[in-house]
């Protein structure tokens, strides 16, 4: 689940991103496992199009499992020289 400090834009090449409203403090938790989010085993044989999804927006978890976010969470960049960590969880 997405924390409140961001919202939902278009970028100016990759098609939408999120964008922060408010200056995130250092330290801060900006996104976090709910129930709603999807867990996929890492055995679990997945249609080329759900890969395609999972592989785009889903997050690799510690154990090889995937974790594919309920809401905005699927727009945080995937840069290289990210600003926000991402521990494994």
């Amino acid at each position: 689940m997405l924390a409140r400090f961001f919202e939902v834009g278009e970028t100016r090449d990759k098609g939408k991103g999120l964008f922060a409203k408010e200056l995130v403090p250092k330290g801060t938790i900006v996104f976090f496992e709910c129930k709603q989010c999807k867990r996929i085993s890492k055995d679990d044989l997945l249609a080329e199009e759900e890969k395609a999804f999972v592989q785009k927006y889903g997050y690799t978890k510690a154990d090889g499992s995937y974790l594919v976010p309920c809401d905005e969470i699927i727009y945080f960049n995937h840069s290289c020289n990210a600003n926000i960590l991402w521990p494994r969880i």
